[in-house]
């Protein structure tokens, strides 16, 4: 089967027997990719819906297609969100995000930490990065992803879950935290780690802690082994 490229549209244009790429997308399949009247492609709109299509039209700014099928994935029946400190360059971010959605993190919550330098620069440029990496990789659901102010308002925001938190010098490897069932929650400290009283914080709201070995790793490296960890526990990775 020849490969298809692969373009990300608004929901719920799939829903039509028509559908049309404008904006990025389209500058995409119109300069990069240089589609053509009757090229198949493949669309998904990162909340489950799949379609080959056909091209139909080509104008300046737009690709209109036909549906040929359509196909749905449904949401996974366990979610992992990782819970991050904020890090003070770009490139651990865009890091994180491009692999952890290739791995299958369901969310990213960014928070600040008492260690934290500064804020994420752009959650909008977060959601290109993971984007992209759908679109490469064939997921077919977005991640969330989303910021907070503080550790407060991280745990807040995360309720519903079980929740573990990567601590330098804890025993307890990451897999006896892992729940048997259910939404889980890692929180990763900024480089240094939490403060002792951020992790009192987080043990009160029923964090358990874990390590990951004798090696300190930097805070975009220990969220993505954590985020193998647990999916391949979940059997993310399992054809």
């Amino acid at each position: 089967m020849p490969h298809l490229h692969r373009f990300y549209i608004r929901p719920p244009a799939l829903a039509s027997d028509t559908a049309s790429l404008d904006g990025g997308e389209a500058h995409h399949a119109l300069r990069v990719v240089r589609v053509q009247v009757g090229d198949e492609i493949a669309l998904f709109d990162g909340v489950g819906n799949e379609a080959i299509a056909r091209v139909a039209a080509l104008d300046r700014e737009a690709v209109r297609t036909e549906i040929v099928r359509r196909s749905r994935a449904e949401r996974p029946a366990r979610r992992l969100t990782l819970a991050v400190a904020w890090v003070h360059r770009d490139g651990p971010i865009e890091e994180l995000v491009r692999r952890g959605t290739e791995l299958g993190v369901s969310r990213f919550l960014f928070f600040r930490a008492r260690r934290s330098e500064r804020p994420i620069k752009s959650i909008e440029k977060c959601k290109r990065w993971a984007l992209e990496s759908c679109k490469q990789c064939g997921r077919v659901w977005l991640p969330l992803i989303e910021s907070a102010n503080s550790l407060d308002e991280a745990i807040g925001e995360n309720k519903g879950g079980a929740v573990a938190v990567a601590a330098l010098g804890a025993k307890r490897p990451l897999v006896e935290a892992i729940p048997p069932q259910g939404d889980f929650a890692i929180f990763i400290g900024p480089a240094g780690d939490f403060v002792p009283e951020e992790l009192e914080t987080l043990r009160a709201a029923g964090a358990v802690e874990f390590g990951l070995g004798p090696i300190t790793f930097r805070t975009e490296a220990a969220a993505l082994i954590a985020a193998t960890i647990t999916l391949d526990r979940w059997g993310q990775f399992e054809m």
